[in-house]
């Protein structure tokens, strides 16, 4: 079993017939944003998934970080169809689609990473976009909790 697989059931035990289903990671991600997006809009939201979602994708952009995939000043760069780059085009991108999860965001991610996904975001949403919705983040209240760091 792969790894993108194995990682995908262990965090995300609610998606294992999807992770076992799909063809490829790509396949499953779209399965996670769908699981992501419904997550947000849930009353109340289910912030226990939605954090294990962005913990499954920040383990994703982890296996694709190497010298090749950042560029001088650090900043990640998608340069091949691998692991990162998937998880790049299939959720990294959308944060900003939906008011509901652009407004969740802070609880759940720093402005540093958010900063460090600048170029995957500014592809989808442009410059003007990503600096709007950065400035959102940025004002958001400030009684977010921090990320976790993903446990191994």
């Amino acid at each position: 079993m792969s790894a993108w697989r194995r990682e995908a059931i262990r965090l995300l035990p609610e998606l294992k017939k999807e992770a076992i289903a799909a063809d490829e990671a790509g396949m499953f991600f779209i399965d996670l944003r769908c699981a992501f997006e419904q997550a947000h809009r849930a009353t109340p939201q289910d912030d226990d998934f939605i954090q294990r979602c962005y913990d499954y994708a920040r383990w994703c952009v982890e296996q694709g970080d190497t010298a090749n995939h950042r560029d001088a000043s650090g900043r990640l760069m998608a340069s091949s169809n691998d692991l990162m780059t998937m998880i790049a085009v299939h959720f990294w991108e959308h944060l900003f689609d939906q008011r509901t999860i652009r407004e969740a965001l802070p609880r759940f991610v720093t402005r540093d990473e958010l900063w460090g996904w600048r170029d995957f975001l500014i592809y989808r949403n442009g410059r003007e976009g990503f600096e709007k919705y950065l400035q959102e983040f940025v004002d958001a209240p400030k009684i977010l909790r921090k990320p976790r760091k993903h446990k191994n």
